[in-house]
């Protein structure tokens, strides 16, 4: 069918890739998707596409897009409460592979209903097709906690050292100024634009005047589970968006059960604050 068509290119030095649109679709011919290392085209340079360690999370995500876009069904997606909402964050950061590989392009997306106090929760939605949630997903909410892999804002660049002395973030009073891959969350009470992405850093997501992020601060095997340094502060933050006492329902964590099974010592103090 599409044998004799002519595919418009990018520009400079990604003109090995068509250009296409954040669905994956051609912008010559409707009903044209690229996929495979061709999905490299819109994060070239900026996240792991155009390998297949990468593209295999672009590709699933596509197919997600087929299932709603031209059968109706729903992408993928699973409801719990609130009170479950911190254990499964740590899991997802401890655990997710398609947000780590694709950092800043997929996002792990929570809708937040406010009137039964429950969580929807989408992993690895395309970051740049947020304005268009409902029409892509199925699913429409004006509040998002959006769970995204992202390096510091000056880790790497012509002259700059990645591992200079300074470079590590050893405090979680400074974990905003991060530099290696962590989990960032963002929150918004409205839904996103495709004018709020505009002049956005790539692998960043849009500040609003009413956004709200919350950095864990990194580590260098990626395992955010320490209960003061990662579990507390990240349960604090959700109390302040969801204006909910979350004490009692972290006690059992995930990060315990998992630091329980590595027979690490955790303070039972830290527990008892909790």
């Amino acid at each position: 069918m599409y044998r004799d068509v002519k595919i418009e290119k990018n520009l400079g030095r990604t003109n090995k890739y068509p250009k296409i649109q954040f669905d994956y679709q051609s912008f010559d011919y409707d009903h044209l998707y690229f996929t495979g290392t061709l999905m490299h085209s819109i994060d070239f340079r900026k996240s792991s596409g155009g390998f297949i360690h990468g593209f295999r999370y672009l590709t699933q995500t596509l197919y997600r897009i087929f299932e709603y876009r031209y059968h109706k069904i729903k992408w993928s997606s699973m409801t719990f409460s609130w009170y479950s909402l911190t254990n499964y964050l740590i899991k997802r950061m401890n655990e997710a592979d398609g947000i780590y590989q694709m950092f800043g392009q997929l996002v792990d997306v929570i809708l937040i209903d406010r009137i039964n106090r429950q969580c929807r929760f989408i992993d690895e939605y395309p970051a740049r097709l947020l304005p268009r949630l409902e029409e892509i997903t199925g699913y429409r909410s004006e509040n998002l906690l959006l769970l995204n892999m992202q390096y510091g804002m000056n880790y790497s660049g012509a002259g700059r050292d990645v591992f200079a002395f300074d470079r590590v973030s050893a405090s979680v009073d400074t974990a905003d100024r991060s530099n290696f891959l962590h989990p960032v969350l963002y929150y918004y009470d409205s839904s996103l634009e495709e004018i709020d992405f505009e002049n956005v850093k790539a692998g960043f997501l849009p500040l609003k005047s009413s956004t709200r992020i919350h950095h864990i601060i990194e580590n260098v095997l990626t395992l955010w589970m320490e209960p003061t340094e990662h579990v507390l502060p990240l349960r604090v933050f959700l109390e302040n968006i969801l204006n909910v006492n979350l004490q009692q329902q972290t006690v059992i964590s995930y990060a315990r059960k998992k630091m329980l099974q590595q027979k690490l010592n955790i303070p039972v103090r830290v527990y008892s604050a909790m």
